[in-house]
């Protein structure tokens, strides 16, 4: 009977110890499985915390360059308004050059009609100096002080030299520029002329010459002097003095202001 007693208390030991491990495993899966819910639930709180961090963060990137540029525009905004403040000052500053400019060429042209053709020059000269005249009168009064050189005061070099001023320094195209050219072509043809002299061709020297006085927009002064060598080398180098006669007679038509013409007159004189 003990022996039964015994291991009753055995079986009964083990039972009790079966269902202590049951127990304690059935306790540790619930704590395992709210550990795993705590984490979860921390793993979403810290999601969502980065995007409304990342939120703010870009919202506030966002205002930062919006700020920035109402602040470049303002900026643009302002400095287009100084540009065309100081666009309106230097327009008025260059028509009241311009019309000092202006001034200053007409006091020329008084002088000139006046036959005062020194002083004419000087006042030109002026207009060149001056700062922000127009291009197209400072190439005007390069070419009528060349024009004055050559057809009222007899020096041809000068003014030949102004012409070329007048092309060189001022663009294509312009009128005045476009007069230069005309009248240093005469000058060309002058010096063919010449050299046809100077190699013995003297049919073509005149007929050079002959094309100086008739074409249309050359200097006076620069067509007396052709006229008047023609009347030369028919008298000196082909000894046709009723020719040379009738080419000397001609040169006071073309300039009476010209020194060809005293010259003319005294070789008439001699034929």
């Amino acid at each position: 009977m003990n022996n039964n007693l015994l291991t009753l208390c055995v079986i009964l030991l083990i039972i009790i110890s079966g269902c202590g491990k049951k127990e304690e495993s059935k306790t540790t899966a619930v704590i395992d499985k709210q550990t795993t819910e705590i984490t979860a639930e921390e793993l979403a709180a810290a999601e969502k915390a980065a995007a409304v961090e990342k939120a703010a963060a870009e919202k506030a990137a966002a205002e930062k360059a919006a700020a920035e540029k109402a602040a470049a525009k303002a900026e643009a905004k302002k400095l287009a308004a100084e540009l065309a403040a100081a666009e309106a000052r230097a327009n008025k500053l260059a028509a009241e050059l311009a019309e000092d400019c202006q001034k200053v060429y007409n006091l020329s042209q008084e002088l000139y009609r006046a036959g005062k053709f020194i002083e004419t020059m000087e006042i030109l000269e002026t207009t060149l100096r001056m700062e922000g005249c127009d291009e197209e009168l400072n190439s005007k009064a390069f070419y009528l002080i060349g024009w004055n050189y050559a057809n009222d005061q007899g020096k041809l070099e000068k003014a030949r030299a102004m012409y070329q001023r007048v092309v060189d320094s001022f663009s294509p195209g312009l009128k005045y520029v476009d007069k230069a050219k005309r009248r240093l072509a005469g000058y060309k043809i002058n010096d063919l002329a010449e050299d046809a002299y100077d190699n013995g061709g003297f049919g073509a020297a005149i007929a050079l010459r002959e094309q100086v006085v008739k074409e249309i927009g050359y200097d006076k002064e620069l067509k007396a002097k052709n006229q008047y060598l023609i009347g030369f080398i028919y008298q000196y180098k082909l000894e046709e003095l009723d020719k040379a006669k009738e080419a000397y007679q001609k040169v006071e038509n073309i300039h009476p202001k010209s020194e060809y013409v005293n010259k003319a007159e005294q070789k008439l004189e001699t034929l």
